[in-house]
Order: structure tokens, then sequence, then C-alpha cells
């Protein structure tokens, strides 16, 4: 791979980045307090930008829910994340720069097929076997990218490459996800880059807003007393403009935190097992109802006090 190539790649890259309209952020902690999953789900208003790739908040159902999934309890927020009884969660985020992939003859799954999927999965890794006779394709081009967890202390991103499905296990006690492919950073690319351009960071170059690095040193800094306080610092740390939706999972306790509209002094709690949604803090009223498949819209809940 030629100097030219390389510096025009790492300029589309810059370029794709920065266009983005839909930037989601994510992780999953194994600390010394165990378990704890976080998401913010970022999309725009209406009134927060002329144009937008994958839809506006006000085009989507916006609904926290807990369906059931043959006998099993499934929360949910629209096809954005999930999380089982099983202790199993999945989200799906848009990924940059758009990668072109190449034909396959194996069976295509797209991200829908793939959600719906992996609220059945018994634990995070199940994904792996689902995927080893199919190929993970939602357009023509890859632009997204989905991570997997669960309170076995698995976790992992599957993203759709150019010729194949590229996993990224966890190496250490977390994970972090955000907008950019992952396998960049790793093989030939990377590796052609460093050796033609050693003064560029690539990590810098994908992750131009500071979110993965700053939700990674939040994280590494706090790993002897992670819990689901700690993490809505890091969510409230990386937020967008057009954050909607926050969102902390314990899977030891079977509940689900949220925040809705970056508004994190007021905390709603999903309890799977009662399968009750509740003013956790920062509500004058202590409530209480049940949550079904119907599930209750973000513009319902902002109306508690």
């Amino acid at each position: 791979m030629n100097r030219l190539l390389i510096a025009a790649v790492v300029l589309v890259l810059v370029l794709a980045m920065a266009a983005v309209g839909m930037a989601c952020s994510s992780f999953v902690v194994y600390g010394a307090n165990g378990a704890v999953f976080g998401m913010n789900f970022d999309i725009p208003a209406f009134d927060e930008a002329a144009e937008s790739r994958f839809g506006f908040f006000e085009e989507s159902r916006n609904r926290v829910a807990l369906i059931a999934r043959g006998d099993i309890k499934v929360f949910h927020y629209d096809q954005n994340l999930f999380f089982t009884e099983r202790g199993v969660f999945g989200c799906i985020h848009a990924a940059y720069p758009d990668l072109a992939m190449n034909r396959c003859e194996k069976r295509l799954v797209s991200w829908y097929d793939l959600y719906y999927w992996g609220t059945q999965f018994e634990k995070a890794t199940d994904v792996v076997e689902f995927l080893e006779n199919a190929r993970l394709r939602h357009r023509r081009d890859a632009d997204f990218h989905c991570l997997f967890a669960d309170g076995q202390g698995n976790a992992l991103i599957v993203e759709p490459g150019v010729d194949v499905n590229e996993f990224h296990p966890m190496k250490g006690d977390y994970l972090v996800m955000t907008n950019f492919f992952l396998h960049i950073l790793e093989g030939e690319f990377a590796a052609a880059l460093a050796e033609a351009h050693p003064d560029v960071d690539l990590l810098a170059e994908l992750d131009y807003d500071g979110r993965y690095r700053t939700a990674e040193a939040m994280i590494q800094a706090s790993l002897d007393d992670f819990d689901y306080l700690r993490a809505f610092e890091v969510l409230e740390a990386v937020k967008q403009r057009i954050t909607k939706v926050s969102v902390v999972v314990v899977p030891h306790e079977l509940k689900v935190y949220f925040a809705l509209f970056q508004d994190f002094s007021r905390i709603w709690e999903v309890d799977l097992q009662a399968e009750t949604i509740a003013t956790h803090s920062g509500f004058a009223e202590q409530r209480v109802e049940k949550i079904d498949a119907k599930g209750w819209t973000a513009f319902e809940l902002v109306e508690w006090k």
C-alpha cells in the first residue's frame, strides 16, 4: 500500500467520522463489583440536524418495553439494545467508514436478524456459532457493528468486514465500542499505515471526538469500585448533543437503569423479575408501574414528576 493511498484513506476516515449523524457509545465492565453494561443512544431530532442517514428521533417508536421471547423476558429499547433475564446484553451502533463488502455465497444475516436471535442466546459468545456459516450484512456496504455481553464474563464486538465477519473478544476487564470499526486498528491497513506514517495515531484519527478514549480512561481508573453510578458518570462524560437515552444494566440484579435526554439527575429503574418500571432517583414522587410489551415511550416517561 503506497504512501499516497494511505494518506488518502486516513483523510477519508477523518471526513467520514466528522460526518457521523448517529453517534452512540457503549461499554461492558467486569470490575470488583461485578458486571455492569452501559450505552448512550444518540440520534438527532428534527431540529438538531438538516439530514440524518439513520433517520430522526421523532420517526422511531422510542419505547422501552418488556417482551417475551418464548419463556425468556427481554427488556429492549426499540431495536437498538436489549437485555434478557439470562443476563445477555446486546446493542448496535453505526460504524464508519463504510466498507465495500465482497460477494459471499454464505447465508446473509442482517442486524435485525442478529438482534432477534441474540435475545435468545444463553451467553454472549453464542453469536460466534450463530454466524459460523453466515455472513453479517445489512446493506451493500458495512456500516454497523454490535456488542454482546453477559453476566458470566463474556463480551465481544461483532463487525461485518470486507471478506469475513470480524470478532473482537474482550482481552481484559472491559470493552468499549463507539462508531469506528475496531478491526481497522489491526491487520494490514494498520501495519502499513504505521510503516508509512509512524507519526499518525490511527486511534486518534478514528476516535476524532475522544469518546472512546474518554470512556476507556474513566473505566480503567475505576475498576476497583465500578458500579452503576460510575457507569452513568462515563455515559455523561461521553454524551453528545444528540444523546437521547442513557442505559445502565446490572445483570446480577436483573435491573436496568436509564436516563432520558441527557438529564442524569433523574433515573428510572426497570426490574425484570418484578416486571416493573419505577422512579429510582431524582423524582418528587415515588412511582411504580407495570411494564409489558406495550411499554412506555420516552415522551410519556418525561412527564413523570
